[in-house]
């Protein structure tokens, strides 16, 4: 029997990622491309659609027009509505429905989801789908974080709009602000950009030996780090917490605040490529997807 093949897309707030995944959650063909900053949500679906096409050749039997299509975005997709109802980091894509984002032609099933959604799934079924309570923090351009309870996806809480309220790990009055509207958030403190930003005003360039100030640097987001996981464990009750995202892979001496006795912790194991299986596990029936939560 034919393979079931699914096409994932991860959009994120650097790379995007389109990948052709098969029904046993192997990468059939993949391409990616840098997420662009100008030009709008037009430019977007162009590179999208050019980059499906480069798959299609790449593919046995190529890509048929009614393959299901999964798609990541960064932010919060409005559940009742299905359009992306907010995304800081790429806000052409706010007010974006499915049918908005994906290219022309494509009639199969699809699904829009959050980044952090496609990422926790392909995390647990990748960890085989048996922890009771599965917690995913994904920390890259921006943070995440996803819960998998008895099989269901849950988002955890939030008061307001922005970051869940997990992810505040400084809660003094005078906080620093978030591109989120919220204080505090652990993205001001781990994220790629915010980390980048710190290391290079302490005279750190890429290929350069640590000084006494970039770990110190280091050694503070570590300390903002190990907060989140204690405030995870607290609040959320994780069997497991599941630690993924580039900037995880890229500075691994951020996990030397993080006590894995006593806290329930393990690496991603998918890499870059969590979001696109994850998307594509999500757009297509039981037993494959989303029939599972």
């Amino acid at each position: 029997m034919q393979p079931l093949t699914v096409i994932g897309i991860d959009i994120g707030g650097t790379r995007t990622r389109v990948g052709v995944v098969d029904d046993e959650y192997r990468i059939i063909a993949k391409s990616e491309f840098s997420t662009p900053t100008s030009g709008g949500r037009s430019v977007l679906v162009g590179q999208l659609a050019e980059h499906i096409e480069k798959l299609h050749g790449l593919t046995a039997g190529g890509i048929p027009l009614d393959t299901p299509v999964g798609i990541a975005v960064p932010g919060l997709v409005d559940s009742a509505t299905g359009v992306v109802a907010r995304s800081v980091n790429l806000p052409f894509l706010e007010g974006a429905s499915i049918r908005d984002i994906l290219p022309a032609g494509r009639v199969g099933a699809a699904l829009l989801m959050t980044d952090i959604e496609a990422a926790t799934w392909a995390e647990y079924r990748a960890s085989h789908g048996t922890v009771a309570r599965f917690v995913h923090l994904r920390i890259g351009t921006g943070v995440g974080c996803g819960m998998i309870v008895g099989g269901s996806y849950v988002e955890p809480p939030r008061a307001t709009p922005g970051h869940a309220d997990v992810l505040i790990v400084d809660d003094r009055p005078d906080a620093p602000s978030c591109v989120c509207g919220r204080r505090g958030c652990l993205e001001l403190f781990v994220s790629r950009r915010a980390l980048s930003r710190k290391l290079e005003s302490a005279g750190w360039t890429p290929g350069r030996e640590q000084s006494d100030a970039t770990r110190a640097v280091i050694d503070k987001a570590s300390e903002w780090l190990s907060k989140a996981l204690a405030r995870l464990v607290e609040t959320l009750g994780p069997s497991v917490i599941c630690l993924g995202g580039g900037v995880v892979h890229a500075w691994p001496d951020l996990l030397r605040g993080a006590d894995g006795e006593t806290k329930p912790i393990r690496l991603a194991t998918l890499g870059d490529d969590a979001g696109m299986i994850g998307a594509a596990l999500r757009a297509t029936p039981s037993p494959f997807g989303r029939g599972l939560g």
